[in-house]
């Protein structure tokens, strides 16, 4: 027996047939049951969605012997004839390949004569958006006003394409891509009619390849049941069509979220030397990823996966979140389409892979600004200086380098460098406390009002003045101090004022950045200032 390919051995014979464009059906459907036939359709949607079967379906319904009807019969000799596309009346045309005006002039001659044996004379115009412009506006005239017995089908993948003029003439309807569960469906059903046997993850995996077209579908997997032998396997289909599998994915991703760089890269090479494409790959991870990403997101709907989420490793599901998910397959999409101009794509995919194993280290902008956030939540409450001023202050003495006594020349002198760091104190808690002491003292608390700056060092309040006056009131008044913040609720501390003097115009010439600027440059220190 002859092979028929499944697409055209599968194609729906009547609008009851059809599946997945509901809307479609039921509008032709109730045309055809009560007559109100348009005189020229426009079909649009993407390849492999019945665009062409529907027409075929529509003129069948228009010229069966006992139509129109929504349920042509199939064996009279004018729905023989279209299905086998032999009928003299129903006229398909490629539009991709009759583009000029003449052949539109040879449609316009021709709906003058009337139909041979049928009802209606129907043209059928295929991927009409590449007609030419003069060739649209020699239609225009015949669209609008055709024979009673013309009827216009056409089919189009891009739509915007299509003049609006001719748009307007005619009346629209948009096909729909297949659902992954419908082609998965239809694909089980073809197989049982074939009597074979199969997985259902390996007619996932061909209904997701197809992109929502059924024809792409049923094309793939007529090549699936060519070098298939007694099952339809998914790991047969990964070895024959040369791609990655979800084993050495799984374990490629599974090492690089433990951070394991040589075993993620071993792997990575025993794919690659097995003769698989750098950029087949790098699409499987970025497939796998993203199916990452949408099992942390909390989907786990097989038809988006394409595989059953237990198939899917748990140590990255746990190592990275939706945050560094995202991030990978964002890196992986750009790496695709750069990797056309690199001078070594398998370095780069090399780098890729060794970037997914430090994954785990990078923090992204909202992990960041979370920390940030905490940090300051911490310094407003005062928690931070009480858990952590002493050791912060340790930490800050550890990184100063012990001051270096340099000298040059004559001139040169030794230049210290303070290492008694100090934490600022919370302002919240310096309103707090001031509030607090001018109930006692109101001088007292005008005074701290006038403090330059206010330090922490380890239970101990070092407050600055530009006074001698100011730091002796507050060293007077230490013990007020203590009592009015005791009171206020805050922790006990010891007082410590100084008199912090504003800088004299000889310190000012030592801190100018220029002069610190020839300092360095000339590697050495200022003595004095030469007037």
């Amino acid at each position: 027996m002859e092979f028929e390919v499944t697409a055209i051995r599968k194609r729906p014979r009547t609008l009851s047939e059809m599946v997945g464009q509901e809307f479609v059906v039921a509008t032709l459907g109730n045309a055809l049951k009560t007559n109100h036939v348009a005189p020229a359709y426009l079909f649009s949607g993407p390849r492999g969605t019945g665009k062409t079967s529907t027409a075929r379906i529509l003129a069948k319904s228009l010229d069966c012997e006992q139509g129109p009807t929504d349920a042509p019969c199939g064996n009279c000799s004018s729905c023989v004839e279209i299905a086998r596309g032999s009928s003299p009346d129903v006229i398909e045309i490629d539009g991709a390949s009759n583009t000029s005006v003449n052949d539109v002039r040879e449609i316009k001659d021709e709906v003058l004569y009337a139909p041979q044996s049928s009802r209606k004379k129907i043209y059928i115009v295929d991927e009409v958006h590449m007609l030419s412009n003069s060739a649209f506006n020699a239609l225009l005239k015949t669209i609008e006003e055709p024979p009673p017995y013309i009827i216009f089908i056409f089919a189009t993948t891009e739509v915007h394409k299509v003049p609006a003029t001719i748009r307007s003439r005619c009346q629209q309807f948009r096909f729909r891509l297949f659902s992954p569960e419908l082609i998965r469906d239809k694909l089980v059903e073809a197989a049982g009619e074939m009597g074979r046997e199969f997985e259902n993850d390996a007619l996932f995996w061909i209904a997701r390849e197809a992109g929502g077209s059924m024809r792409d579908a049923y094309t793939l997997f007529d090549q699936v049941l060519s070098f298939s032998e007694e099952k339809i396997t998914l790991a047969g289909i990964r070895e024959k069509m040369g791609l990655v599998g979800i084993e050495s994915t799984s374990e490629l991703l599974d090492a690089a979220s433990k951070g394991n760089r040589p075993k993620a890269l071993e792997i990575l090479d025993k794919v690659l030397q097995s003769g698989i494409a750098v950029e087949q790959v790098l699409v499987e991870l970025a497939d796998f990823l993203r199916n990452l990403a949408l099992l942390s997101y909390g989907i786990e709907k097989e038809s988006l996966l394409g595989l059953s989420p237990d198939r899917f490793p748990k140590e990255p599901r746990k190592v990275w979140d939706s945050d560094k998910l995202e991030i990978a397959v964002d890196e992986a999409f750009s790496l695709f389409r750069d990797i056309r101009y690199s001078l070594n794509p398998r370095y780069e995919l090399e780098l890729f892979v060794g970037r997914l194993c430090s994954l785990h280290d990078r923090i992204v902008s909202s992990e960041l600004v979370k920390r940030i956030s905490a940090l300051r939540g911490e310094l407003a409450k005062g928690e931070w200086l009480e858990n952590h001023g002493g050791a912060a202050r340790e930490e800050v003495k550890k990184k100063i380098p012990s001051p270096p006594t340099h000298k040059a020349g004559i001139r040169g002198i030794s230049c210290a460098v303070p290492v008694d760091i100090g934490i600022e104190f919370p302002k919240e808690r310096q309103k707090l406390l001031i509030d607090e002491v001018k109930k006692k003292n109101l001088t007292l608390g005008v005074t701290l009002e006038k403090a330059k700056r206010w330090e922490w060092r380890d239970g101990l309040l070092q407050l600055f003045f530009e006074s001698t006056y100011e730091s002796a009131l507050v060293k007077n008044e230490s013990e007020t101090l203590q009592k009015a913040a005791a009171d206020a609720g805050l922790p006990a501390f010891a007082v410590e004022p100084h008199t912090d003097a504003p800088p004299s115009k000889d310190a000012e010439f030592k801190t100018n950045p220029r002069v610190e600027l020839v300092r360095r440059v000339f590697r050495g220190e200022i003595v004095e200032r030469q007037m």
